[in-house]
């Protein structure tokens, strides 16, 4: 890791389903902790929500990386799909528009059973954000 950065992750948590982004917060700072890491969490409302969250605070703060953290489980309308959707391109877009290391850790799901076989891709998320972060410096 660069000593230029300072070492500590934004994780952006979408908050809707609490139970379950708890669960994949725990799962990123274990991660982020056995890489002497500090987490900064920042909550959201929703997955559409962490994109432009993102990008603010990496105006506002040099954070080492970046950690999306959230939950979409499909319901009876379209609307997952657009969250889904939205939310994973936004993500791109800001990790290409300003360069940062960012791992995506929104569960895209078809119930809860699903999201909460995946609680450990919080720390599947930290790893890759922190991985990303090597490359280039």
């Amino acid at each position: 890791m660069s000593m230029n950065y300072p070492q500590t992750a934004a994780v952006v948590v979408a908050d809707f389903y609490q139970e379950i982004t708890a669960a994949l917060l725990e799962s990123c700072r274990s991660t982020c902790a056995a890489a002497q890491i500090a987490c900064d969490v920042h909550y959201v409302r929703g997955a559409l929500e962490i994109p432009a969250a993102i990008d603010r605070l990496a105006t506002a703060h040099p954070y080492h990386c970046f950690v999306a953290l959230g939950c979409v489980i499909r319901g009876e309308t379209y609307h997952f799909e657009v969250v889904a959707n939205a939310s994973a391109s936004g993500i791109l877009q800001v990790q290409l528009q300003r360069q940062i290391a960012i791992g995506n850790g929104i569960l895209t799901v078809e119930n809860t059973a699903q999201a909460q076989a995946r609680y450990d891709k919080g720390a599947a998320a930290a790893a890759a954000a922190l991985a990303l972060a090597k490359i280039g410096n």
